[in-house]
Formats: structure tokens, C-alpha cells, sequence
């Protein structure tokens, strides 16, 4: 069987990854529990992390800047940070390595606002908390 493909338990056909029934017998197929999936776009209340919460700031969000052909350059941070404190805009937070000290950064969460001289966009990272 190829990469991309099942098969159905009941009559052996091969098809698809994302059919949900056998297009053979009409068998369906069987999923992980919806408790077992991870959860997408979970919000969590950035105001409540405190000092020592670990986060993680998903790619390719936060602030971005227009070049001349106007594609997207992303300026914001990525990765795994741990918070020193939270202010009205955003997250005070340093790399979360054990190796050694790491540097401050600043977080966006706050209202979207473009700059009309630089063409700066300021939006909010997306994170998620890890751990608990």
C-alpha cells in the first residue's frame, strides 16, 4: 500500500487518507476519540500568565512587514519562552534553554496597528501555554 492511502478493515479496497467511508462497502471508518485529538486554536487568557509559565509562540504570526512587491515578511518571535511578566500590550519573556542567559524579548498581543511610514504591521502573536 502507498504513502497516503488505508485500507478498509471490512472488504480490504484501498483508498483515500481522509475518506470517512469505504467506497467499496460503505463501511466507516474508525478515527481516534475527539479527546485524543489535540486541540486547535485554543485561546488562552494571556493577561493571567504569571512569572515562570512556559509558552510557545507559533510561526509565522505576530507583527510582519510589507516589502516592495507586497509580500508578508514575518517579524515576530517563534519558539518556546518563559514569561517574566505581562503588560497592557504583550509578554515580557526570555528563551526558554537551560544553557545559559538568555535575551528579552517582547511579545505583541495588542490591537493590530500598522505604521504608514514603514509598513510595520503590529499583530498579535498566536501562543499556547505548555504545561500546567
Amino acid at each position: 500500500m502507498g504513502r497516503g492511502q488505508k485500507m478498509c478493515d471490512a472488504c480490504g479496497a484501498v483508498t483515500g487518507p481522509r475518506s470517512f467511508l469505504c467506497p467499496s462497502c460503505q463501511n466507516p471508518f474508525v478515527f481516534k476519540p475527539k479527546f485524543l485529538r489535540r486541540e486547535k486554536g485554543v485561546e488562552i487568557d494571556w493577561k493571567a500568565l504569571k512569572r515562570g509559565d512556559k509558552i510557545r509562540v507559533k510561526q509565522n504570526t505576530g507583527p510582519y512587514s510589507l516589502d516592495a512587491d507586497g509580500q508578508k515578511i514575518n517579524m515576530g518571535y517563534k519558539g518556546e519562552f518563559n514569561v517574566s511578566f505581562v503588560d497592557d500590550n504583550g509578554i515580557h519573556a526570555h528563551g526558554n534553554d537551560d544553557e545559559g542567559p538568555q535575551s528579552h524579548c517582547y511579545i505583541w498581543m495588542g490591537a493590530e496597528k500598522k505604521n504608514k511610514f514603514t509598513s510595520l504591521v503590529r499583530k498579535a502573536h498566536e501562543i499556547e501555554k505548555l504545561g500546567d
